[in-house]
């Protein structure tokens, strides 16, 4: 029964010092001095010197907006090219991709005969060009009313961005 105890008492101790070497290793601990200087804190004599820190590697900040992976177009500023006429009313506007990936879209420019809410004389689709993230592109056409124009006209622009 006391030589079973021994046996017991050396397993204790080999499974002691197996651990101990192996939180030395995983620290960083490979010789005596290693240990010596981590205890002390003063990185002594024998201490060995360690190469230059490793930078972490750069984490991409998780998306968190509305537009996380697509393209987003929104309207910066529409206008008149000039004046309608029989050959048509030229416009243009400008457009900003608030999305988080480059891409392009297109856009609805639609006259309305009076206010926002008078009638609907004509329309031009065009397409946005591919624009960087945060980039500003503009998009232009010509819209051919099918009426006489008389009075206020409304310009107004619609863009379809592309989903998924």
């Amino acid at each position: 029964m006391a030589e079973e105890s021994g046996r017991e008492d050396k397993k204790l101790w080999l499974a002691g010092v197996g651990t101990a070497l192996t939180l030395a290793a995983f620290f960083g601990i490979h010789n005596f001095s290693d240990l010596k200087a981590k205890l002390s804190g003063t990185g002594g004599a024998g201490a060995t010197q360690s190469a230059a820190p490793v930078p972490k590697p750069a984490q991409s900040t998780p998306c968190l907006g509305l537009w996380c992976g697509q393209v987003h177009f929104l309207t910066s500023g529409i206008q008149f090219n000039g004046s309608c006429q029989s050959t048509g009313c030229p416009v243009s506007g400008t457009f900003a991709n608030r999305g988080t990936v480059a891409g392009q879209a297109s856009v609805t420019f639609t006259i309305q005969s009076g206010d926002s809410s008078g009638p609907r004389v004509g329309a031009c689709t065009s397409p946005i060009p591919f624009a960087a993230k945060n980039g500003v592109v503009t998009a232009s056409c010509t819209i051919y009313p099918s009426q006489t124009l008389t009075g206020n006209i409304h310009l107004t622009a619609e863009i379809n961005n592309p989903f998924g």
